[in-house]
This record gives structure tokens, C-alpha cells and sequence, in this order.
């Protein structure tokens, strides 16, 4: 039973909305919002935990609304809203004048979509911004506003994005073919003073995410809660999904975290977990949907939730420096990174010389101490991501430079 949300309630809630708004700083704000059309009646953004939803929210009531009225932010975390439907929410706000409002958190709601939908239908004046972190749920229930809804999806910071976010240099994005073609001229205007290798790797260790956190430990405890609850929480929405396999979640995430990137022994990793075969498929399937691993499959292959995956890898790198002690294997380390910057805009497999397969077309091998085997470098769709290097030369490029993709 749901209890009706009255003018009080609703005050309260505007002065949480902009207290919040208040503190929210705008000295750096993720890129994808530059792609997101605030005009549209219905956006809805879909992300794991930490990469900065919630503040993308904040940011715009903040630079496009200030205080007024008309606009207002929520999230459906609050106790208070746990008696409330997201109708009645609504609708109060509409009837106070309300012409854009901003609703966080909405996976913790019941039924989320369908009252979503429902407000959206009730209100053609209304313009809705959601977003949500159980990104299984949130994609579970796509279908329902996908021919209403315009869904961003935001990921992890990319290197040149810390970059900004840390006040050392602004740059734009670059595609991948733009990058192969001008790397030399890209590196080179770069000013000196700038000493890309070593802000890489403070990245590589703890920049992908936005937090607001300055020690390594706080970064590594952030993260590790944001991996405890996409398991304690999120997975729960997996069909028939037994929540006493949590633990065994956790196993295994253990057991990605000190070896990835590994290619997958189903049988020794069912035994260990105790999980059935087609059991673990479908949980490394979810896993990948919840930004916890990174699947790449066979070159030529498609993918289902029954494919065996040919390679795993943690969602990004911090993970693994930070969760999995992973410093000493710098190989896995760039790979791990390659892969988290590539799927932002690219389709990856692997090939059969283990290089890295984008879009069907480019190869990329990796150049730490050894270098790239002679018949991939002989491969004339081969660029080889050579670590350690600032410029580089005809198709060896900086690894670093793939952090530059969004």
C-alpha cells in the first residue's frame, strides 16, 4: 500500500534536491554529456557503480535549471520514498508546476519501467531523466521504454578523461583510425611538460573512476564495495538467480582477479565453484552485463549466453592493480586496458595469432618487454601498442593513446 506524497514531503524533497544541486562541482563533467540531447521527453542513463551517474545528473538540473522550480532532482533511494509510488512522486511535482524532473537510483523501485512508462504517457508536458546502477535490471527492462526512451550508456573514465578531470590537459576525442593514421603529430603536440607515462600510470591504477577521493586505499575500498553490491544486489536480478551462490559470485571474482586475463577452463572453474557448467556460462554472461569481467570470444564467432568465452578480463584496470596485486604482469595489465577503452565504440574478438581483433578488421598486438610475434607484426592490418613510449613510429603506437577513444 502506498502512502500519498503531500506539499511537505514534497519541499522537503526540493531542499534535498538543491542542497545537492549546491555542492555538486562543474569544474569537470564526463564527455557523453555533450552527446545527450536535453531535449528529449524521456533519457534514461545506464552504467555500473561509480563512474559518475548520479553527478551527471546533478550537473545538469545545475547548469540548465539553477534552482528553479520547474526542475528538480530524486533519488528513489531515499526512506522516504519506500511508501511512495513513483506516479504519485510525479504527479505531486507536476501539479507544483514541475516541468523536468530528474530520478536517480531508479532500480531500487518496483516495477521501475512500467511506472515510468506509465508517467511518461500521463504527462506528454513532462520531460524525465532517469538513471539507474543495476545495469542487469536496467537492461532487463529496455524493451519497455526502448521506442520511448533515448538510453546513454556511460562507462568508466577513459585515460584522457582523467586527464581533464585532474586539471593537466584538456584534449578531444579521437577515433581509432585517427589515432593509426596521426599518432606521431598527436604525441608531439602534447606539450613537455606533460609527462604522459607516469600520469598513465597513476591511471592505470586508480583513475578510472571519478571518485572524490585522494589515497589509493579509499580508491581500492570504493571499488571493492562497488563489486561487493553489484553482486549482493544486482545479480539478484538475473532469472532464476539463487542468491545463495553470492558467495560463490565472490569466489570467483577472486579467482578472475588474480589471473585474468586467462582463457576460461569451464571444467576446473565449475569444479572449484562447485557451479554447474551452463550455470557458470550464463553467471561469466551477467557478470560481463554488470561491468564486473570482460569477455572476448573466438574471431568469427557470435555471441549467446550459452558461448564459451575465449578470453576473460577484469572490466578495467584499477581492478586488477588494485584487487588483484596484477602490477608485476604488465602485459595483462595493457591488454586489460586496451580491451575496457576499445568496447566503448568497438566490436572485439580474439584472433588466432591471442591478438586483439576489433571491428573484424585491425589487429593489435602488444609490445611490453617482448616483442610481437614475427607473423602478426608481418600482418599488414597488424598496429603493434608498444608500452613505455611517448611517440612512436609508423604502426607502433604509445598503448597510451588508445585512452584517448572517448
Amino acid at each position: 500500500m502506498y502512502i500519498c506524497l503531500n506539499y511537505s514531503a514534497m519541499e522537503q524533497e526540493r531542499s534535498k534536491s538543491n542542497h545537492l544541486i549546491s555542492s555538486t562541482p562543474t569544474h569537470f563533467s564526463r564527455s557523453i554529456t555533450e552527446s545527450i540531447n536535453w531535449n528529449s521527453r524521456l533519457i534514461g542513463l545506464i552504467g555500473p557503480r561509480g563512474v559518475g551517474k548520479t553527478t551527471m545528473l546533478l550537473q545538469a538540473v545545475k547548469q540548465l535549471h539553477g534552482f528553479d522550480p520547474k526542475a528538480i532532482y530524486l533519488s528513489l533511494n531515499d526512506i522516504g520514498f519506500a511508501n511512495n509510488s513513483l506516479h504519485s512522486i510525479v504527479g505531486k511535482f507536476y501539479s507544483m508546476g514541475g516541468e523536468r524532473i530528474f530520478i536517480d537510483d531508479v532500480h531500487k523501485h518496483p516495477q521501475w519501467s512500467e511506472h515510468i512508462k506509465t508517467v511518461y504517457e500521463t504527462y506528454p508536458n513532462l520531460q524525465i531523466v532517469f538513471a539507474g546502477s543495476s545495469t542487469i535490471d536496467m537492461l532487463k527492462h529496455y524493451a519497455n521504454l526502448s521506442q520511448r526512451a533515448t538510453i546513454y550508456h556511460v562507462n568508466n573514465l577513459s585515460f584522457r578523461e582523467y586527464l581533464i578531470s585532474q586539471g593537466v590537459i584538456t584534449l578531444k576525442p579521437l577515433s581509432l583510425s585517427e589515432i593509426a593514421k596521426n599518432h606521431i603529430d598527436i604525441s608531439r603536440s602534447i606539450p613537455s611538460d606533460v609527462k604522459i607515462l607516469p600520469l598513465f600510470d597513476k591511471y592505470l591504477t586508480q583513475g578510472a573512476y571519478p571518485l572524490r577521493v585522494s589515497s589509493v586505499e579509499e580508491v581500492r575500498q570504493s571499488i571493492e564495495r562497488f563489486i561487493i553490491g553489484t553482486i549482493e544486489e544486482d545479480m539478484l536480478n538475473i532469472e532464476g538467480y539463487d542468491s545463495r551462490n553470492s558467495f560463490k559470485l565472490k569466489q570467483l571474482m577472486g579467482h578472475f582477479l588474480q589471473n585474468a586475463p586467462f582463457k576460461p577452463n569451464l571444467v576446473s572453474i565449475s569444479n572449484r565453484a562447485n557451479l554447474h557448467r551452463n550455470t557458470l556460462i550464463g553467471y561469466l554472461f551477467h557478470m560481463e552485463k554488470a561491468k564486473l569481467i570482460n569477455l572476448l570470444y573466438p574471431s568469427g564467432s557470435a555471441i549467446s549466453i550459452l558461448q564459451k568465452p575465449e578470453q576473460v578480463y577484469m572490466a578495467n584496470p584499477n581492478m586488477s592493480v588494485l584487487l588483484g596485486g596484477n602490477r608485476t604482469n604488465r602485459n595483462a595489465l595493457l591488454q586489460t586496458f586496451a580491451v575496457n577503452q576499445l568496447l566503448n565504440n568497438h566490436e572485439l574478438r580474439l584472433s588466432k595469432y591471442d591478438a586483439i581483433e576489433v571491428d573484424g578488421e585491425l589487429l593489435l598486438g602488444f609490445e611490453t618487454i617482448k616483442r610481437v610475434p614475427k607473423k602478426l607484426r608481418e600482418n599488414p592490418n597488424t598496429l603493434t601498442l608498444v608500452d613505455g613510449i611517448e611517440v612512436g613510429s609508423d604502426k607502433r603506437i604509445p598503448v597510451w593513446m588508445l585512452g584517448m577513444l572517448y
